[in-house]
């Protein structure tokens, strides 16, 4: 046997040599094509699967979307021998998306632990794309991957995996604009992941992507007439100034929870307080928008 293994490792290596010095880039792309297919429609052997999964991913002649797609395919053990760059997979995401292969991209973005903001911009915009496309597709994968309350505070990694956190971020987004409609989550439990991966965040640095994830979550929450959730996000994340981050959308929670008479509210300017109060009549308004459509 170990022997068997010697001679297949040299093979391999031959092999790799010979197609990286004679294939062209149409026949290269063909013959991985080719083998991903059988992989899906299961026409390999064991052996063969694995044979091939050994030879593609030993390759250096790889485009970055063919490494998404073979790393989608092959074994766990061969698939971290392809190495994908944030560059790669931001340059591929358009092509991927218009295949509507989300699932893979999604995939790949949380496999990068750590994003630069052109790198959460272009996740966002995946996890959009996804969730817009196809959404009972979407809804259904996000709720596979979301990390259990308990389980998530207990992992030290995610303090550290920027991914993981726009991931869980853009999904809590999700579940409070579907009004926590999920029997197996409750609404408390998806306050607490938002609530951890606001913190979380806040230790390090807030860019515009999440803040723009934070913003859409609280707005969610005021819609949904959750003012005390919304003032439970406020109160509970320490480790960032929130209601300086997202002031405007704090003291709109203020006007619905306390009252426009308040002295809390009165303390406001005027220049922020017309910011204020566009979004109380905008979350007004949209409330009503769903108060028709529920009596239809």
């Amino acid at each position: 046997m170990r022997y068997g293994r010697k001679i297949d490792g040299e093979r391999v290596l031959w092999l790799v040599r010979f197609l990286e010095t004679w294939c062209s880039d149409a026949d290269f792309d063909h013959r991985i094509n080719s083998f991903i297919s059988k992989i899906n429609a299961g026409d390999l052997s064991e052996d063969n699967k694995e044979f091939f999964s050994e030879l593609y991913t030993s390759m250096e002649k790889l485009s970055p979307k063919l490494k998404v797609m073979l790393r989608s395919a092959v074994p766990a053990k061969m698939s971290e021998k392809i190495k994908l760059q944030e560059d790669e997979l931001i340059a591929i995401s358009g092509e991927l998306m218009a295949e509507k292969k989300f699932k893979e991209l999604v995939l790949e973005f949380l496999k990068l632990p750590a994003l630069s903001e052109n790198g959460k911009e272009g996740f966002l915009t995946v996890l959009d794309s996804y969730r817009l496309n196809d959404f009972a597709q979407y809804r259904e994968f996000v709720l596979n991957q979301l990390h259990v309350v308990a389980s998530l505070k207990k992992d030290y990694e995610i303090s550290t995996n920027s991914s993981l956190i726009v991931f869980n971020l853009h999904t809590c987004t999700t579940l409070i604009e579907l009004g926590f409609s999920n029997n197996n989550i409750s609404p408390a439990d998806v306050l607490d992941v938002f609530i951890y991966c606001i913190g979380i965040y806040g230790k390090y640095k807030i860019e515009e992507p999440e803040r723009k994830l934070i913003s859409i979550g609280l707005m969610m929450l005021l819609l949904l007439k959750q003012y005390n959730g919304c003032k439970r996000v406020f109160d509970e994340v320490n480790s960032v100034d929130l209601k300086e981050l997202c002031k405007a959308i704090y003291y709109a929670n203020v006007y619905f929870t306390q009252g426009p008479e308040s002295d809390e509210f009165k303390r406001i300017g005027d220049e922020m307080k017309e910011s204020v109060m566009s979004i109380v009549f905008y979350v007004m308004k949209k409330q009503h928008e769903i108060a028709v459509k529920e009596t239809l």
